[in-house]
């Protein structure tokens, strides 16, 4: 159990830096002939030199609209993107701060939009790590995409500590030689990594159940792969009938779709 301890424990801290790299200087591409021109107002704390970027929201097409180099405590993007749609702050620094070697990368989401005011709290670099940075816009859909991000962020936050708090108390437990507390301790431990790692479905399912009229439900459903969707098929096709009917007609709407059509298509004969 005390291996297992050191195995959570590491695990938690790969968790912090799984998107660790250089802070190597993003290029910009040149502004568009055509397209929105967004303003962006961030603030931060204790990053002075990180890298800020802006790039698309789009993971297998990715590209960069805007970046510079944080000064100060805050920074300010004019962005000119192709139309409304996902895209993504990424902030990249060092971490720890005086590390020679090692660096941080992470990101906030954005739903850019024309006539549209974004301002960014990103505050350190434990919270752009911990995904708890806030986006003030007067976009609705950045709202919503706020209020799933910063809501997904708290809960998963309480569910690891109350895991990596309960190591703790079983190492104890294991040392004092309290065999049977320890036994029982560890089957909680066991079912709570298990419901975390079913945590962002159930999440999901509920939020877009709850949030009907938003595309945001649509965008984040998207992101499941087919054996979650066929495990929970009956559960997915509740939540396709509940959204609203312009949300079913968007293009995400009608990606979904296609893909729950796809999970239960007969396979081919040979």
């Amino acid at each position: 159990m005390i291996e297992r301890c050191k195995t959570l424990s590491i695990y938690f801290i790969l968790l912090l830096l799984a998107c660790s790299c250089s802070t190597k200087k993003l290029l910009v591409s040149p502004l568009l002939a055509s397209g929105i021109t967004i303003k962006i107002t961030g603030t931060t704390a204790k990053i002075n030199g990180a890298t800020v970027s802006i790039i698309s929201g789009d993971k297998y097409s990715r590209k960069t609209f805007w970046a510079d180099t944080i000064r100060g405590d805050r920074f300010d993007a004019t962005v000119n993107v192709p139309g409304p749609g996902f895209y993504q702050i990424i902030f990249a620094g060092k971490y720890p701060p005086d590390s020679t070697a090692q660096g941080w990368l992470h990101w906030v989401n954005l739903y850019l939009e024309d006539n549209c005011s974004y301002t960014v709290k990103a505050g350190t670099d434990w919270n752009i790590l911990h995904n708890h940075s806030t986006v003030y816009s007067s976009s609705a859909v950045q709202k919503n995409l706020s209020l799933f991000d910063e809501s997904y962020a708290d809960k998963i936050s309480i569910q690891e500590k109350d895991i990596a708090k309960n190591y703790e108390e079983a190492d104890f437990l294991n040392k004092t030689h309290r065999d049977k507390e320890y036994q029982e301790l560890s089957a909680t431990i066991l079912k709570e990594e298990a419901d975390l790692k079913q945590f962002h479905s159930k999440y999901l399912q509920e939020f877009a159940l709850n949030n009907p009229g938003t595309i945001i439900s649509t965008h984040k459903l998207l992101g499941l792969n087919l054996t979650e969707i066929k495990k929970n098929y009956n559960q997915y096709m509740k939540i396709y009938y509940h959204l609203a009917d312009d949300i079913k007609k968007q293009q995400d709407g009608v990606t979904f779709k296609n893909e729950l059509d796809a999970v239960m298509a007969p396979a081919p004969k040979l």
